[in-house]
């Protein structure tokens, strides 16, 4: 059977567990697995899909077997039937992830508050444990944009995995329901929401103690989101043992992408807690696990935080060789916000390097840009970067201009808070000619440390 088959009520298949195969051959693999970085690696590089075809395919093969037969003797001996089989099920599950991607489509196209009737009155459509997965990994693509969306996403997977009685059914399902869950608690944090997504959190918790999770990669993703939410809530110690746990848990199942992901994390909070040496440190690490068919998105993450932490440390120059190599990972990010973080960026370092000129035009049409796309807080950074620029140049009456547009600008834009008192600063300082560098420096900083919450 196909793991990630449908599964559907009154299915006679069999519901294996990839986790659970606890045979000779899945043992070794295991072994080869844990205890060799090559193979570590090579199975890592292996399509999800195939790899639990594999896992299935050995836990198969050990049940064909006749008494007596030594393990795994009879799947090694039938090598041609068995990459027949192979080639079925996984002809069988580009089936199942097409039907997925369509039933996936339908619920974008169903507007929020019908999508849970949608999938509850449904048949035959919306049972799929590849649907459950393909939920999740949108809700992960969309909580930066479209928080809610994210939200909604998540929480449809205990109801397209109601007939597998999720909560304390299958192993399978139920680490699909603790992540999608883990899912919508994160979706609830980008949207401010911290107490509530800390209850969600809370609840897992309580779950797992009942029926602990044995997958590493699942642990390490619970792990890596509980720790977004008490970064945010300041509980720094606690987040940093999260993302200890996470980061062992990703670099046991040898993945590249999610360890680089935690690594980001963990530069993020170094950058909350004012340690630029170590931001640097975990962004090296993060770009040394990233593979070259890593997604683009992930590259320019590293990027950009580099060429920030560079500048901030008086560092222009290697700032822009950096940028400069990874060109190609920003044109190749299909997300407008990466064309506007880049010439951010450029005007980063141009202001580093004393080119003014160059500093001024990037600024400007960067926060344009980003105010198009409704980036409310980027824009707000690179205005102040820009006014930044304005006062080291001298240029008065352009700075005053600037400043007297930053409060109602950014407060139609939904800035408030911490943030929105840091440009009132500004425009004080400004209108009373007592602006200063170090003024803008610490308005930026409460910008940056709102932005992050």
């Amino acid at each position: 059977m196909a793991p990630s088959d449908d599964l559907s009520p009154g299915s006679q298949r069999r519901e294996a567990d990839s986790g659970e195969d606890d045979d000779f051959a899945c043992r070794i693999h295991r072994q080869l697995v844990d205890t060799c970085p090559d193979c570590r690696q090579a199975w890592a590089l292996l399509a999800p899909e195939v790899r639990e075809s594999y896992r299935h395919y050995l836990a198969d093969a050990m049940e064909s077997q006749t008494p007596g037969e030594p393990p795994g003797r009879r799947g090694l001996s039938s090598a041609p039937e068995a990459i027949s089989k192979f080639r079925s099920q996984a002809e069988e599950l580009r089936l199942l992830r097409r039907r997925a991607k369509k039933e996936l489509s339908k619920l974008r196209r169903t507007p929020r508050d019908r999508r849970i009737d949608r999938v509850q009155n449904a048949r035959t459509q919306f049972r799929s444990r590849m649907l459950a997965e393909l939920l999740i990994e949108e809700a992960r693509a969309v909580v930066r944009e479209d928080p809610r969306e994210a939200e909604s996403f998540a929480g449809l997977v205990r109801h397209v995995l109601a007939w597998a009685r999720a909560a304390d059914g299958p192993s399978w399902a139920f680490n699909l329901f603790i992540r999608a869950e883990a899912h919508r608690a994160n979706a609830l944090r980008v949207q401010g929401e911290l107490p509530v997504a800390g209850r969600v959190f809370e609840m897992l918790r309580q779950t797992l103690l009942c029926r602990p999770i044995a997958d590493a990669p699942t642990a390490g993703e619970l792990a890596s989101l509980e720790a977004s939410l008490r970064i945010d809530q300041r509980q720094f110690e606690v987040g940093r043992a999260l993302l200890d746990r996470a980061l062992d848990s990703f670099e046991h199942a040898g993945d590249g992408q999610a360890t680089a992901r935690v690594l980001i994390q963990a530069a993020n909070l170094a950058q909350a807690e004012g340690r630029p040496q170590d931001i640097l440190r975990h962004l090296d690490r993060a770009g040394q696990a990233l593979g070259p068919k890593a997604p683009a998105y992930l590259w320019v993450c590293v990027v950009t935080a580099k060429v920030n932490v560079l500048c901030d440390l008086g560092r222009a120059g290697e700032a822009g060789q950096l940028l400069q190599d990874h060109l190609d990972a920003f044109e190749a990010d299909p997300n407008p916000h990466a064309a506007a973080i880049l010439r951010g960026l450029h005007g980063r370092v141009a202001l580093g390097l004393g080119e003014f000129g160059k500093a001024e035009d990037y600024f400007h049409s960067a926060g344009e840009v980003l105010l198009t796309l409704d980036r409310a807080f980027d824009a707000a950074l690179a205005a102040l970067y820009l006014a930044e620029t304005y006062f080291l140049t001298g240029q008065v009456e352009k700075l005053r201009r600037l400043a007297e547009k930053l409060v109602p600008i950014f407060r139609d834009r939904g800035v408030g808070g911490e943030a929105l008192k840091a440009l009132h600063l500004v425009h004080r300082a400004a209108a009373a000619q007592e602006l200063t560098r170090q003024i803008l420096e610490n308005a930026r900083s409460r910008l940056e440390r709102a932005a992050r919450a």
